[in-house]
């Protein structure tokens, strides 16, 4: 199912995102979000979460709009209410930021594997802590085809034996810059465990 605005219909629960580690998940796809550039940095996930939910009300929706970007856009000049902000959850605007979040990844990636990127987040939130996800977005955002190469990895998918030496060696580099301390040998023995 798509939208009209032409990108899947992504709904939370398909991502099995309402566990108890939302707020930890859902931090970790804002924040790639911000580091690939596609939602401004000086922003949060919740005044995002809040600015959507607030123009929702007043009719400014995704399918007013022909992408995703283009309404993220429209709601960066949207101001929000202060006192309407106060009557709504902080836990209902983190699951908006997080929709965003999401969509806006599914929309930008669209011709690689990004939802199975994100459920490897879902999958395991803890890896992608400690400036992980930052090392991360500074690969994706200078080649984008890490995110096959990455979910190949993980889910087994990849069978390319010099494709998998040099993923692994990718990610035996992101450990090592993450944790300089790390030997090498546990360095790889980190990155064998996202292997499913």
């Amino acid at each position: 199912m798509t939208t009209t605005v032409g990108i899947p219909d992504l709904k939370l629960d398909t991502l099995s995102l309402a566990i108890e580690g939302l707020k930890e998940i859902g931090k970790i796809i804002f924040a790639m979000v911000k580091i690939i550039g596609a939602i401004k940095s000086d922003i949060d996930i919740k005044d995002m979460g809040d600015k959507a939910l607030q123009a929702e009300a007043d009719g400014i929706t995704p399918e007013k709009y022909d992408t995703y970007s283009d309404y993220v856009a429209a709601l960066d000049g949207y101001f929000v209410d202060t006192e309407k902000s106060t009557k709504i959850s902080d836990e209902l605007k983190e699951n908006k930021g997080v929709e965003i979040a999401a969509r806006l990844m599914i929309e930008k990636f669209a011709d690689l594997p990004i939802v199975d990127f994100i459920k490897s987040i879902v999958d395991n939130p803890e890896y992608f802590k400690d400036g992980r996800i930052e090392a991360f977005g500074g690969i994706i955002n200078e080649n984008k085809d890490f995110i096959a190469d990455f979910v190949g990895y993980v889910f087994g998918t990849e069978k390319n034996s010099e494709k998998l030496n040099s993923i692994s060696e990718t990610l035996v580099a992101v450990e090592k810059k993450v944790h300089p301390e790390v030997s090498e040998k546990d360095a790889y023995k980190q990155v064998m465990q996202l292997r499913r």
